[in-house]
């Protein structure tokens, strides 16, 4: 048979690991709201860069992979092109590449036609 002590160091232990099960529960719906809100402000402060760039009118590679989800690779073999290549304009100091916004959404438009 169980003492009453036995049973009583029992239900303490019970308490004990339900109190801290309640403890990590909390914790962990809060890093939950804490990682939602570092999302949500993620989020945000991207959908401003990308109204920035969006109402250039000249983007660099790395921006124009940011607005079109083309990697600088692509872009590259798609300047590369014989035919109707994505048009660029590369700055003679270091050699830069620019692509004027208008001349870049026309050809996106023409190229699934």
């Amino acid at each position: 048979m169980i003492e009453s002590k036995e049973v009583s160091s029992l239900d303490s232990d019970k308490i004990k690991l339900i109190r801290q099960q309640s403890k990590v529960s909390s914790l962990i719906k809060a890093l939950n709201e804490q990682k939602s809100k570092s999302e949500s402000l993620e989020k945000k402060s991207q959908e401003v860069n990308m109204t920035k760039i969006q109402s250039k009118n000249n983007i660099t590679v790395k921006e124009f992979a940011e607005i079109y989800n083309i990697s600088k690779t692509s872009q590259q073999n798609y300047r590369a092109r014989l035919h109707d290549p994505l048009p660029f304009h590369q700055k003679v100091e270091g050699g830069k590449i620019v692509y004027v916004v208008k001349e870049v959404e026309q050809w996106l438009e023409n190229q699934h036609k």
